[in-house]
């Protein structure tokens, strides 16, 4: 980390040597082996872990954190919660619950404690067991590359500051080229940041670590369960790396060289992805919509695309599919097999495109019809006619090198819910405040100004809204996923449950009869009307002021219809999110999300206020999550 930045890190351990590495390796400017204080560029804090699940573990966490104290170190344990009565070490898949409490448990505690880095001590007979575990399993290719050593917290998902989250920025290049709106466009900002871990001991064994601090004189801690085999299959696994005599090819060396070459191998695909930036015609984060021109690999021997046959697939063309699906899906992950089935459908035989080097669009978002459709991982794709025009170079340029073909355009977008995709619904019950309450709501009725908090989604908050709702009152949002895409932020001081779901087909007519409703607001973007303006309707005979509130009223839903059209053409508006009052008929409807009620008061990645929501005292802010967008670093994942 460079010097002189102010940084948290955090390790959380039963091994007391691994603070003793840190205090050796990490710093560059401690004296005398000693930790910095907190003005200096680095500070640590340990945390211990205690699962609960054998006797004598609440013990043997506190004489941990008492060792890591006598080192100057701050240590806090962290004790899992189980159910009453409950034997955790019973349940058939208590290491996958185990580990994904820890993650969460130590994601918590971070984000309580504004730790960013999270440093683990996991090493070379880890990594071992872990592949081994991954054969058994079945798994191939990148599941075998096992542990990385450095990448986000697992297991965290949905949990805002910890997953990704925390530092939105706004990207205006990816914005389409034209909008037809009359209002500004404004993209919502992509979140970023979150918890990162790493392992900086991956390159060691485990034997070498405890001879370590045996000469340092450091005591190491070592967990009596780990030697029962017949606890969990990690146990078994590792009896038999250390204990059992296993043929060469499966020994802890041979399985470590395995991981390294697997992830060497995913890095050299990931490598290609310096072309990913440039092969995006644009990103609409208010719908999620992407229009990707996708990779063609060329025949080195001529320097041409092939144009009988599909070209074969390669690990750069599926680390690119990969990419493309997970900014749009709702999945955090992409299995290698169905990124390879999709491959072939996005690539099909082309007329000659040699020497094409590079690619220029020069007509807005170039793109004038879908031609083919498919869904795939909750993905729609739609390929494209497109208006490109292609520059020629030289052959010296184009030989060997890959090809961002015209005739490979598609627009990605989520998929529609249907039955057997159900529609993610987030309930967010009301929080009535003095501001709200009955008493103050008949005092202030006779005023014509609305509680409605529009935020302006594009601009990141303050670093003290960034805060979790742990740190007390400087955190003011409370940001919730969903759909794994947007990460969204309601107030609701109203009286009544609101809900967070997609647009649905049913919302359409009633949504549109009530721009023709009478209501207060006369502009479909304005929270709230003036005095001056109420004055001046007042005054105006009936026929007149009625006329107007339709001119008005067909004003703004034809803004909303440019809107709409614009941002989520076609079926990418039912999967538009929803701030809608609670469904009547919840439960009762398809597995789509159609009920029998629920009013639409807005749509908050558009920065949208619908008419049934002007007069209702809600807020909200929205972010779109985290993607990948730019070559990842070698050696993350």
């Amino acid at each position: 980390m460079p010097k002189g930045t102010p940084t948290q890190l955090l390790f959380p351990s039963s091994k007391p040597g691994f603070a003793r590495y840190c205090e050796l390796v990490l710093p560059t400017d401690y004296e005398d082996g000693r930790l910095a204080s907190l003005n200096q560029p680095y500070s640590f804090e340990a945390f211990i872990v205690n699962h609960g699940a054998r006797k004598g573990s609440s013990t043997e966490a506190e004489a941990v954190a008492e060792v890591l104290k006598e080192r100057g170190l701050k240590a806090t344990i962290l004790t899992i919660k189980w159910a009453p009565n409950e034997e955790p070490s019973s349940r058939p898949n208590f290491e996958s619950i185990a580990r994904t409490k820890r993650y969460q448990a130590l994601g918590s505690a971070c984000r309580k404690s504004g730790i960013s880095n999270l440093l683990l001590a996991h090493h070379a007979d880890d990594q071992a067991e872990t592949v081994m575990l991954r054969l058994i399993g079945g798994h191939r290719g990148k599941g075998l590359a096992a542990m990385a050593s450095a990448g986000d917290i697992p297991e965290c998902k949905g949990m805002y500051g910890v997953n990704k989250s925390g530092r939105p920025t706004l990207d205006h290049s990816l914005a389409p080229q034209k909008v037809a709106a009359r209002k500004p466009y404004k993209p919502i900002a992509l979140e970023s940041g979150g918890v990162r871990i790493y392992r900086p001991l991956l390159g060691f064994e485990k034997r070498r670590l405890v001879a370590t601090c045996l000469s340092m004189g450091i005591r190491w801690f070592e967990d009596a369960t780990n030697s029962d085999v017949t606890l969990t299959q990690r146990n078994a696994a590792r009896s038999l790396l250390t204990h059992e005599r296993l043929p060469r090819a499966i020994q802890r060396d041979s399985l470590v060289q395995l991981s390294l070459v697997v992830r060497q191998t995913i890095q050299s695909a990931e490598r290609m992805l310096h072309w990913f930036r440039r092969s995006i015609v644009f990103f609409d984060t208010r719908s999620g919509r992407l229009c990707m021109r996708f990779l063609v690999q060329q025949n080195s021997s001529n320097g041409s695309a092939t144009t009988t046959t599909t070209p074969p697939i390669t690990n750069q063309d599926i680390a690119f599919v990969i990419n493309a699906v997970q900014i749009v899906s709702p999945m955090s992950h992409l299995e290698l097999s169905k990124a390879a089935s999709i491959v072939p459908r996005l690539i099909r035989p082309i007329k000659n495109t040699s020497n094409y080097a590079e690619i220029e669009n020069t007509s807005g978002d170039a793109l004038s019809g879908s031609t083919d459709t498919f869904s795939m991982c909750n993905v729609r794709f739609d390929r494209q006619v497109s208006r490109l025009v292609v520059k020629k170079a030289s052959s010296e340029t184009v030989d060997r090198a890959p090809v961002l073909d015209p005739h490979y355009v598609w627009i990605l977008s989520r998929a529609r819910f249907y039955r057997n995709v159900p529609c993610p619904i987030i309930s967010i019950a009301p929080t009535i405040s003095s501001a709200s309450s009955p008493s103050s709501t008949s005092s202030s009725s006779s005023s014509s100004s609305s509680s409605i908090m529009v935020t302006d989604n594009t601009c990141p908050p303050s670093a003290s809204q960034h805060q979790n709702e742990e740190r007390g009152p400087r955190y003011r949002h409370h940001y919730q996923l969903w759909d794994g895409r947007f990460w969204i932020s309601v107030r609701n001081h109203t009286l009544q449950t609101l809900v967070i779901r997609a647009y649905r087909e049913s919302d359409a007519y009633p949504l549109r009869r009530s721009f023709s409703a009478p209501r207060s607001s006369a502009s479909s973007f304005s929270s709230s009307s003036t005095s001056s303006s109420s004055s001046s309707s007042s005054s105006s005979t009936p026929s007149s002021s009625s006329t107007s509130n339709n001119i008005a009223a067909a004003a703004d839903l034809h803004d909303f219809d440019t809107m709409i059209s614009d941002a989520a053409p076609g079926p990418s508006r039912w999967t538009l999110p929803v701030i809608a009052t609670e469904d009547s008929g919840r439960g009762s409807g398809n597995g789509s999300g159609e009920g029998r009620g629920g009013t639409v008061l807005a749509f908050p990645s558009l920065g949208y206020i619908c008419p049934a929501g002007k007069d209702s005292d809600f807020g909200f802010k929205v972010r779109y999550r985290s993607v990948r967008l730019d070559p990842p670093l070698v050696g993350s994942k």
